[in-house]
């Protein structure tokens, strides 16, 4: 136990290790916490203070320095931090340690170029931002910590250019969130990779510039989302102002594929807000760029700028102010994309652009659906009346799900279901509406794509309520009414196709079971057990039938924890 009496710090040059247990910590504390070693000072009741000492301060070079089963709490005088690392290379190992109580921020790496490892430790209470000043490349050495009851609980990305290849898993955030406050520039011959999961939010008016390779390894069940500090609906208030600001296009700039940028994969990303300055949210200059599952939402520009690509699939354009996809240069295919709700055109070409765009959907844009689109250019595809009946295209109300609520998928009837490009083929692949990319949409016993970005399946399972032991489960399918429905349910996801029925995404290889179940559109509310062992991770997947051994198709998967 070490309780510092004043406004005093303790200044490492050599090393320093706090070396506790879980039984019995070290703790480092100002000298009138009586919460630990009672009275010491002798003047009856008393509690520490945020502020009434400095904190441990971390000297360049130092180390290598240890805090295993530490606890520092009410630092923070002086504007110092609990623990800061002052000068590059300074080594620190922190595992299941409590940062606490400070006046200040939690940890403070004081944007120098180190490699900490911090595992399992709680940033909590503390008046500023729970990991300050840190650079791109020390997250990854951050894993498995919480925050909670800071000024920002989160990891605030003082320097977002990485200096090597960078790798960054969902674990390495502390709430799933990494904030940027200034410009993210990945130079040639660097590299960084976002995992699926990650939501990285843009503090101001800054851009993702890309010179060497950014890539983004989103999942359709996590997606990586990047978006501005004010949008609370991914990962929670994170500049913990609770409504006084609220998400609003043109809050940020948005993704650059410079012109010489190296090759980069993104798959499953979601960009929201962006736009600032007339940058567009997705802008591609470049011909080694592959980008899938790709949606940009409320934008205060162009959505999509493309000036050469290497590939491009199952993209989302919705509410932008201006043109939904810019397509000005290159000659790639762009296959099946949704462009709705745009100010200004849906899908237009303004350039040199000589490719070929099939599967598409353009509808309810303010503009022309299609602008400066030719006949040979747009192959089964919906919204243009000039090239209707013409190479498979149709002008019709593509009868989206909701429109103004952003659900773009197609409901039943949808005159876009399995008339998409015959020649395009995605049976196994995952789309963005979590479903097989091609499914039998009509029942005819034949796998087609649909137009568009998502996928139309017969049955779509949602499962809601308390899930916990004792609680509540209720079932929801919906879909074509009327279809001999199947419950599957396994302790874990997996990947297995059944031709025709699409994928089912549960672990077939371990334990699973099948139940018969209540014919579409339904719903099924079931109690609990209260002794369930917890936590107790299930997926759930339906197939729906025409008949028995009929056509059909499996829904989306659905994975809960009861806990």
């Amino acid at each position: 136990m070490v309780k510092v009496s004043g406004g005093y710090w303790i200044d490492v040059l050599g090393s320093i290790s706090l070396l506790g247990t879980a039984a019995d910590p070290v703790v480092v504390t100002c000298y009138a916490d009586d919460d630990w070693a009672g009275d010491t000072n002798n003047n009856g009741l008393s509690s520490g203070v945020p502020g009434q000492w400095c904190g441990i301060i971390l000297e360049g070079g130092s180390g290598p320095n240890v805090l295993d089963h530490a606890i520092v709490r009410y630092a923070g005088y002086g504007g110092w931090d609990p623990v800061t690392v002052y000068g590059a290379n300074a080594g620190l190992t922190m595992t299941e340690s409590v940062v606490e109580w400070s006046s200040q921020d939690g940890l403070d790496l004081r944007g120098y170029l180190s490699y900490p490892a911090v595992t399992d430790c709680q940033f909590n209470n503390n008046s500023g931002i729970a990991v300050q000043g840190a650079v791109i490349d020390s997250v990854p050495g951050f894993s498995d910590n919480t925050a909670s009851g800071n000024g920002g609980n989160y990891i605030r990305v003082a320097n977002p250019d990485p200096a090597g290849d960078v790798v960054i898993e969902k674990r390495n955030c502390l709430n799933d969130v990494l904030v940027f406050p200034t410009h993210c520039t990945v130079a040639s011959g660097r590299s960084l990779t976002l995992n699926e999961g990650i939501v990285v939010k843009v503090n101001g008016g800054y851009y993702l510039w890309v010179y060497g390779a950014l890539n983004v390894a989103g999942t359709p069940q996590n997606p990586v989302v990047v978006t501005s500090i004010h949008d609370d609906a991914y990962a929670g208030d994170t500049n913990n102002n609770g409504s006084a600001t609220t998400g609003a296009p043109g809050q940020w700039c948005g993704f650059i594929y410079d012109a010489a940028a190296e090759v980069s994969t993104v798959e499953n990303l979601l960009v929201r807000f962006a736009g600032y300055f007339g940058y567009p949210a997705f802008d591609s200059r470049k011909a080694t760029l592959d980008a899938r599952c790709v949606r940009v939402e409320r934008i205060n520009q162009r959505g999509f700028s493309v000036t050469d690509l290497l590939y491009g699939e199952d993209w989302v354009a919705y509410a932008c102010s201006t043109t939904g996809v810019e397509l000005k240069g290159g000659s790639f295919a762009l296959k099946r994309v949704t462009a709705a709700g745009n100010g200004g055109a849906g899908i237009a070409k303004n350039g040199a652009w000589t490719g070929t765009l099939s599967s598409a959907i353009s509808w309810g844009n303010t503009g022309a659906n299609y602008s400066g689109i030719a006949q040979g250019q747009l192959y089964y595809s919906d919204g243009s009346a000039t090239l209707a009946g013409l190479d498979g295209n149709i002008n019709q109300d593509p009868l989206f799900l909701d429109q103004a609520g952003g659900n773009l998928g197609l409901a039943y009837g949808s005159p876009c279901v399995d008339t998409g490009d015959p020649a395009d083929h995605a049976f196994g692949t995952q789309g963005m509406d979590l479903v097989s990319r091609e499914l039998d949409g009509d029942l005819d016993g034949v796998l087609e794509i649909d137009m568009g970005a998502y996928e139309y399946t017969n049955v779509r399972l949602a499962v809601t309520g308390t899930l916990t032991p004792g609680g509540t489960i209720t079932f929801t399918s919906t879909g074509k009414p009327g279809l001999l429905c199947f419950m599957f349910l396994a302790e874990a996801e997996g990947d297995f196709d059944l031709y025709p029925y699409g994928t089912i995404y549960l672990d077939l290889l371990g334990t699973w079971t099948f139940l018969s179940w209540a014919p579409t559109e339904s719903q099924i509310t079931f109690p609990l057990p209260p002794y369930l062992p917890v936590p107790l991770p299930v997926s759930f997947q339906q197939v729906g039938l025409s008949g028995a051994g009929g056509p059909g198709n499996f829904s989306n998967p659905v994975s809960i924890v009861i806990q």
